[in-house]
């Protein structure tokens, strides 16, 4: 193969934003066997990129280049530091599908990667059989070695990056030697054109070419146009990405403006000779093209907002001959059912312009009927919304009433898109519960309640049966999960019979009394002479009866009434005879209602005799029988309290005869 010396020039622009040598977007291109580097880098330029797994995807002081393989075979190179004690380390990767870009995620793959090295004395690396080299990664540093790979078999068309990572920071520098390589890595073909056309949306005309162009060595000058009307003058030259350090399509911007319809030829004068690819081929020869009127327009129509789940179809119109949707169809109509932006293009002559419409979907609040459910058939369910809806039945409201079971359908309709949903509504039959009429039962009466189904009785137990032994208000309840009943009975009991007439009344000569035999529960009613009113008049002294009965029981009562004097009076009789003869022996007064009384009885001095406040008479003894009185004429003295509250006192004389 070829061997000689190149030294490389890399370009720089005046963009700060602009990636470095240090980028694998920057590379220096390779054009010959042997590359010089005096001055090692200490950059990673603007992107941090990963540099092979040998170097555990590090980036330190890097320096990229490229080349694309002109002729498959072997590639191998040594790279040899200046100073033997620098360490460089670097990573191959085959960037021909996916580009440096690749490299960042991983679809530009790495292909041969060594970071292999000394402390001291680390000596070259690189590619090479011949120097000892296997397999495709090597490192890191001295745990693994040998500092060179194996060859690599490459193919014609491969482009691949080389990265160079001055490991151990010395200024000396290094060369990159491929010599050993069977395979051509460098460009000798010259560019040539590809196409001419004019430039729609401004004077002048593209010229595209099969490789990148050095193009800020690129003059005016280096260029001949002629057309129907002779020499045009060319005025300027525009790379097509000015900040980037080679383009393949330049814009030529005539003096005329706008070129007028007709046949062109577009030559590279011999002597100019800087219109030329970064290795040195000049492109030279002529290129022939035509340029017809234009009037391409397009429309792509109006902004569009569409509901969700739907489609829309977009109609592009305009002058054109051809036109094609951005990852669409190359027709006018263009149905789409996704919110974005849609560019449609169109090409009339070789005129190409553009417009984009917007589709959006329309944001709907979220509504729905709920989820399927079983409820009671009473009371009756409504399915409720939040919003007035079309039911099924074509009325418009918040709800929707329940008659039986099945699939309840709605429309919600929101900024003119309909929103359908559903609900399955399965009713339950309510049970029931008959406890029966509410009941009145007899005194100590035990009522059992049976049931077919455990109800709950009053909250507290749950059973097949109840048992009454008191009034109350009996409540039944049942559930089956969804339906709830229940029953209320109220219970009663007759009160035991009872007759409201004391055992015995007193009262007075004259008086009219009337007893009641009505209590509660007493239907029937017979008195002592047959009567069965519910009173009876009373006004002389005996004993009586009378006889009450319900449906329960029967009951009878007897009682006694006297009819007495009731007046007030005291009788003092004013002597008596103590001889023994049986009559009118004793002396003591006579009361009438008295509740109490005092008797005193004193001699003619004054002194007390007899006293009593019971019913004891005096017989006509002294100091309680200690000797009999003379006959003769006594004092005595009598105070009464009666029934009534009232009181009186009476004095006078008793005669004592013997």
């Amino acid at each position: 193969m070829r061997f000689w010396i190149l030294i490389l020039c890399v370009f720089y622009f005046n963009n700060s934003r602009a990636q470095s040598v240090s980028d694998c977007n920057g590379a220096v291109q390779l054009c010959g066997d042997l590359y010089t580097e005096t001055f090692a880098t200490s950059s990673t330029g603007l992107v941090y990129e990963p540099t092979g797994a040998c170097n555990n995807g590090l980036e330190v002081s890097s320096l990229w280049y490229t080349f694309t393989v002109v002729e498959t075979g072997t590639m191998g190179f040594v790279l040899s530091p200046s100073n033997f004690n620098d360490d460089y380390d670097w990573g191959l990767f085959n960037v021909t599908q996916n580009g440096c870009s690749g490299i960042l995620n991983g679809t530009s793959p790495e292909v041969s990667c060594n970071s292999y090295g000394l402390f001291t004395n680390s000596g070259p690396t690189g590619i090479s059989t011949a120097n000892g080299g296997s397999g495709n990664t090597n490192g890191p540093g001295d745990l693994n070695g040998p500092p060179f790979n194996g060859d690599l078999n490459v193919t014609a068309g491969e482009t691949y990056a080389l990265v160079v990572m001055n490991w151990s920071n010395g200024l000396g520098g290094y060369t990159v030697d491929f010599s050993n390589s069977s395979a051509s890595l460098y460009d000798d073909i010259a560019p040539t054109v590809l196409n001419v056309s004019s430039d729609c949306t401004a004077p002048g005309i593209l010229v595209e070419f099969s490789e990148n162009l050095v193009t800020s060595s690129i003059q005016a000058g280096d260029f001949i146009l002629t057309g129907p009307n002779g020499n045009v003058t060319i005025n300027s030259v525009s790379p097509v990405n000015p900040n980037s350090p080679g383009n393949s399509t330049i814009t030529l911007i005539p003096a005329v403006g706008v070129l007028p319809a007709g046949s062109y030829t577009l030559t590279f004068p011999d002597l100019a000779g800087f219109v030329n690819d970064p290795c040195g081929n000049t492109v030279t020869g002529s290129f022939d093209f035509s340029i017809s009127p234009s009037s391409v327009s397009i429309n792509a129509g109006q902004d569009v907002v569409i509901c969700p789940g739907e489609t829309t179809v977009l109609e592009a119109t305009g002058s054109f001959t051809t036109l094609v949707w951005i990852n669409g169809p190359t027709t006018a109509q263009y149905e789409v059912g996704a919110a974005g932006n849609y560019q449609v293009t169109a090409e009339l002559n070789g005129c190409f312009t553009s417009d984009v419409v917007s589709v959006s979907v329309q944001s709907i609040p979220n509504w729905s009927l709920g989820n399927d459910t079983t409820v009671c058939s009473v009371p009756a369910y409504s399915v409720e919304s939040s919003v007035p809806v079309l039911w099924e039945n074509t009325i418009i409201s918040n709800t929707y009433l329940i008659q039986s079971t099945g699939m309840i359908h709605a429309v919600y309709t929101y900024m003119g898109c309909d929103i359908l949903d559903s609900v399955y509504i399965s009713v339950s039959a309510q049970p029931t519960i008959d406890l029966g009429n509410d009941t009145i039962l007899c005194p100590n009466e035990i009522l059992t309640i049976s049931t077919p189904t455990p109800y709950s009785w009053n909250g507290l137990t749950i059973s097949n049966s109840y048992t009454v032994t008191e009034p109350q208000e009996l409540i039944a309840s049942f559930s089956d999960g969804v339906c709830n009943t229940s029953d209320t009975l109220l219970i009663a009991y007759v009160e035991p019979l009872s007759i409201p007439i004391l055992d015995e009344y007193t009262y007075c000569f004259g008086d009219t009394i009337t007893l009641s035999a009505i209590s509660n529960g007493v239907q029937n009613i017979v008195w002592f002479d047959g009567a069965d009113s519910p009173t009876h008049i009373f006004y002389e002294t005996g004993v009586y009866e009378v006889t009450t009965s319900n449906s329960c029981e029967t009951i009878s009562k007897f009682w006694s009434m006297e009819f007495v004097d009731c007046d007030n009076y005291v009788f003092v009789p004013n002597s008596f005879t103590p001889n023994g003869d049986g009559i009118n022996d004793y002396w003591f007064p006579s009361f009438n209602n008295a509740s109490s009384f005092e008797v005193a009885v004193f001699s003619r001095w004054g002194d007390l005799i007899f006293e009593t406040k019971s019913e004891k008479p005096w017989v006509g003894n002294t100091n309680n029988g200690d000797y009999f009185c003379s006959d003769g004429v006594y004092a005595y003295s009598v105070k009464v309290k009666f029934n009534n509250g009232s009181a009186q006192e009476l004095t006078g004389h008793v005669v004592l005869l013997r």
